[in-house]
C-alpha cells in the first residue's frame, strides 16, 4: 500500500476531484461538509489541508496515523537539493505545468525593495491551493522563504503610523485598495511566528481577524508577537460586522461595493470602527525560542529575567481573582446561584464585599451563563431585589449560526467550541470584570466531564481567556456523593479544581436548627494564604424575593470535617463522656467572667483537643450565651448566670446581647426597598431605609438587649428598630 493509499484508507467520505487530488471529511473536527484536501507534494510528501483550520498534526493524530506516514521511503530525506531556477518567473512556470494557470501571485520584498519570495495561489473545487517560492543565492527554488520572513508590503510600511494586519495577502490587498497601509505574514494562520514583526514597533496596529477559529488563533498569535516589540505598539482589534462564517475583510468590502458604496465611504466606515475600538491589553513580554527548521514541534522558552513581577488583581480580595478561573462547589438547592448573583450585583454597582463593607470600587459589567434558572422569573427578580445594575449584566443565551441552507438559527453555547464567541461577547461589553458559568456541566458539549484531557483543554482555554481580558471567571458545580477531601469531591474530573486558582465550597450549617444558614468555606487557594470563610442565609422575611444575607463574623470551620459528617448521617455525635468533659472544661474557662469566643475555641482545640462541633454542643448544654460589646465587634461568651451579676462585667461597657447568627450586614435592608432597574433610578418610598453600610454608625446603646431565647422576635427588630 502506498503512503497516499494508507492515508485515504483512514479517512471517510473520500472522493477524487482531479488528477492526484482527493477530498474527505476532516477527522479532527465535526466535519459535515468535506473540507480536507489530499494531494502529493512537489517533494514526494503527502499534503493535507483542512480548510476549516485544523493543523496537519491534529488531522494525522485524529486519523490514528503518524507524521511519518506522510512520507515514502525516499522523501523523508531529500536525495537531491531542490531544483534551482534562474529567476522567479521560471519557478512559477514550473508550478503551473503541474497545477495549471495560477489565480494570483503575491511577492514579498526586503526593506530595500528587493524581492525575497512569493506565494502562488490556485483556486480548486474544494478551496485554494498555495505554493511558495523563494530566492536562494543567485536563483530561485520552490520552497518557503527562510525564517524570519518579511512582512507583506514591507517597503510601504515605514512611513505609516497606522497599519492594518489581516490574515492573508488577498485580505491585505483589499485593505490597501481602499486606502489603508496593510500587511500580513506568509504561510497562513499557523505561521505568524515565522515572520519578523519588528517593523511594527511603536505603531498603531489594528488587527482584522477572519470570522472563524483559525482567525482567532491567528489573532492571539499576532498579539503575543506584538507584545514582545520595543517600543510596544498600540494594538486594537476590529471585528467587521455582517461577516459570514469564515468571512474576512474581502467579503466586507465586496458587500459594501455591491450595496453601492464607493471606496471612500468604505474607508470612512472602517476608520470609524478603528476610532471607536479601544486598545487591547498586550501580553507580558517574553523571549521566545522557535526552531521549525525540521517542520516538527518547537519549544517556546520564556526568559524569566524578562518577566516583570506583578501583584494578583483581585475581584473579591482573598476570594476570587481577575485573570483567573475559580470555582464554587455545592449541593443543589444550597444557594450557590444566590451567591453568584450577589457577586454580580456587587460588581455592577461597586458596592463593598461582605467582609470589606466600606470599600467602594469602580462598577463593572458581568456576563452570566445560566443553564438552570429562568431569566424572567428567577434571575432578573433576584438581581433587582439586591439592587444590581441590570444595564451592566448580559446573559449569554445561545450562539447564532447560519445553517447549510442559509437559514439563521440558534444553538446552545458549548465550552469545547465556542470560546471565540465568548471572546466576542467580552469585547462587546464595556469594562467586563466577571463571567459566571452556572453550572459548568451544562456547557460541555461533546466533552466528557470525567475525562481529564477533555476538561484540561477547557480549563486551559478559560484561563487564557481570563488572562487576556483581565476578567474573573467563576464556574459553578456540584459535590459528588462521596469522596475523601473536598478537593476531590467536585463532580467530574479532578482537572476542574486543579485548574481553579481559588475554589470555594458551600454547605449547610449542621448546627443551624432553622436549616437556612450556609457556610462559604475555602477548598483551595493558590493565590492567598489560608483564609477564613463566611456565613450567609437565604432570607425573604421582609420581601417577596429572597436574597443572600451575609453575616459579619468570619467562619473558621473546616469544610472537610463538615463534608465527612454529611456523608455519614448515621454517625453518632461525641460520646457522652467527651461532651461532659467539654462542658466541665468550658465552665472552668468562663468561671472568671466573659471571654472572646475565638480565644475559647482556639484554646479548646489546641490545648484540650476539643473539636469545635463538640464545643458548640457543650456551650448550649452549659447555658453559655453569646454577645457583643458593639455591633461590629468580636463575639464574647459568658455563662448565663453571669449576666445577672453586674459586678463581674465592670470591664465590659455597653453590652449588646445578640444571637450569634442574626447580625446580617448586607442585603437585609434591601428587602424593604422597591426594586429598580438601575441604582441611579429615584427612590419612590416614603419611609427611610437603612442601607447595609449605615450599620457602622449606629448607637450601640440604642436597641434593647436580647438573647438566644428572643431570636424569633429579634429578626424583625434588626432593621426596624435600628
Amino acid at each position: 500500500m502506498t503512503p497516499i493509499e494508507n492515508i485515504l484508507s483512514q479517512l471517510h467520505h473520500v472522493k477524487m476531484i482531479g488528477k492526484d487530488k482527493w477530498q474527505a471529511r476532516c477527522p479532527a473536527h465535526n466535519d459535515r461538509t468535506p473540507s480536507l484536501s489530499i494531494m502529493p507534494g512537489d517533494d514526494g510528501r503527502i499534503l493535507l489541508k483542512c480548510h476549516a483550520g485544523c493543523t496537519t498534526q491534529s488531522v494525522i493524530q485524529a486519523a490514528g496515523l503518524k507524521m511519518a506516514d506522510l512520507f515514502d521511503g525516499t522523501a523523508r530525506v531529500k536525495s537531491k537539493p531542490s531544483q534551482l531556477f534562474e529567476n522567479a518567473s521560471d519557478a512559477v512556470t514550473a508550478l503551473e505545468r503541474k497545477h495549471g494557470r495560477r489565480a494570483a501571485i503575491w511577492t514579498y520584498y526586503d526593506g530595500m525593495g528587493d524581492p525575497l519570495g512569493a506565494v502562488v495561489r490556485w483556486d480548486t473545487p474544494i478551496g485554494k491551493t498555495l505554493r511558495p517560492i523563494s530566492r536562494n543565492g543567485s536563483g530561485w527554488v520552490i520552497e518557503a522563504m527562510p525564517e524570519p520572513r518579511p512582512l507583506y508590503q514591507l517597503p510601504g510600511l515605514a512611513d505609516d503610523e497606522l497599519v492594518l494586519v489581516c490574515e492573508g495577502e488577498k485580505c491585505s490587498d483589499a485593505a490597501t485598495q481602499i486606502g489603508f497601509a496593510s500587511t500580513t505574514s506568509s504561510g497562513g494562520s499557523q505561521a505568524a511566528r515565522k515572520t519578523d514583526w519588528t517593523p511594527l514597533a511603536g505603531k498603531e496596529v489594528v488587527i482584522f481577524p477572519d470570522n472563524d477559529s483559525a482567525g482567532e488563533k491567528y489573532l492571539a498569535d499576532v498579539i503575543a508577537l506584538l507584545s514582545n516589540l520595543k517600543p510596544r505598539p498600540t494594538v486594537k482589534v476590529v471585528r467587521l460586522p455582517d461577516l459570514p462564517d469564515s468571512g474576512d475583510i474581502v467579503d466586507f468590502v465586496e458587500s459594501r461595493r455591491a450595496a453601492g458604496q464607493d471606496d471612500a465611504a468604505i474607508y470612512d466606515e472602517i476608520q470609524s470602527m478603528i476610532d471607536n475600538a479601544g486598545p487591547v491589553a498586550l501580553n507580558k513580554p517574553t523571549d521566545v525560542l522557535i526552531n521549525n527548521n525540521d517542520g516538527g514541534p518547537s519549544p517556546v522558552l520564556i526568559d524569566l529575567a524578562t518577566v516583570s513581577p506583578e501583584p494578583v488583581t483581585w475581584l473579591w480580595p482573598g476570594k476570587f481573582a481577575r485573570k483567573k478561573f475559580s470555582m464554587i462547589v455545592g449541593n443543589p438547592g444550597c444557594g450557590k446561584s444566590f451567591l453568584t448573583l450577589d457577586v454580580i450585583a456587587r460588581v455592577t454597582t461597586g458596592r463593598g464585599w461582605p467582609d470589606r463593607r466600606g470599600e467602594q470600587r469602580e462598577p463593572g459589567s458581568a456576563i452570566l451563563l445560566t443553564g438552570e434558572d429562568d431569566l424572567a422569573d428567577t434571575v432578573v427578580p433576584r438581581l433587582m431585589a439586591i439592587r444590581a445594575d441590570l444595564t451592566r449584566v448580559r446573559a449569554l443565551s445561545a450562539i447564532a449560526i447560519t445553517d447549510d441552507e442559509g437559514r439563521q438559527r440558534e444553538r446552545f453555547f458549548c465550552l469545547d467550541r465556542d470560546i471565540p464567541q465568548l471572546k466576542k461577547a467580552i469585547e462587546s461589553v464595556n469594562n467586563c470584570q466577571l463571567i459566571v458559568i452556572d453550572p459548568l456541566q451544562c456547557y460541555l458539549g461533546e466533552k466528557e466531564n470525567n475525562a481529564v484531557e477533555d476538561i484540561r483543554s477547557i480549563t486551559a482555554a478559560l484561563t487564557k481567556l481570563a488572562t487576556d481580558y483581565n476578567v474573573a471567571i467563576i464556574g459553578v458545580t456540584h459535590w459528588r456523593k462521596s469522596g475523601e477531601s473536598a478537593i476531590l469531591r467536585a463532580i467530574g474530573s479532578i482537572a476542574w479544581v486543579a485548574a481553579a486558582r481559588c475554589a470555594w465550597g458551600v454547605v449547610r450549617d449542621p448546627l443551624d436548627e432553622s436549616g437556612r444558614r450556609r457556610l462559604f468555606l475555602p477548598i483551595k487557594s493558590n493565590l492567598y494564604a489560608d483564609t477564613d470563610g463566611l456565613a450567609y442565609s437565604i432570607r425573604s422575611d421582609w420581601g417577596e424575593t429572597p436574597v443572600v444575607a451575609w453575616e459579619l463574623a468570619p467562619v473558621k470551620d473546616n469544610i472537610d470535617d463538615l463534608l465527612e459528617a454529611r456523608t455519614k448521617p448515621g454517625k453518632p455525635g461525641p460520646k457522652p463522656q467527651a461532651q461532659e468533659d467539654a462542658i466541665e472544661w468550658l465552665k472552668k474557662a468562663l468561671a472568671d467572667g466573659p471571654r472572646q469566643a475565638n480565644d475559647v475555641t482556639t484554646e479548646a482545640r489546641e490545648a484540650e483537643g476539643i473539636p469545635k462541633s463538640t464545643l458548640n454542643r457543650a456551650r448550649k448544654a452549659a447555658g453559655v450565651e453569646a454577645f457583643r460589646l458593639e455591633p461590629l465587634g468580636p463575639w464574647w461568651w459568658r455563662i448565663k448566670s453571669q449576666s445577672q451579676q453586674p459586678d463581674d462585667l465592670d470591664h465590659l461597657d455597653n453590652l449588646v446581647q445578640q444571637p450569634e447568627h442574626l447580625e446580617y450586614l448586607d442585603n437585609v435592608a434591601l428587602l424593604n426597598e422597591k426594586p429598580r432597574l438601575s441604582p441611579d433610578a429615584p427612590d419612590t418610598l416614603d419611609t427611610q431605609v437603612i442601607h447595609g453600610d449605615e450599620f457602622e454608625n449606629l448607637d450601640v446603646n440604642g436597641p434593647p438587649p436580647y438573647t438566644d431565647d428572643d431570636a424569633e422576635s429579634a429578626q424583625g427588630r434588626e432593621v426596624q428598630e435600628w
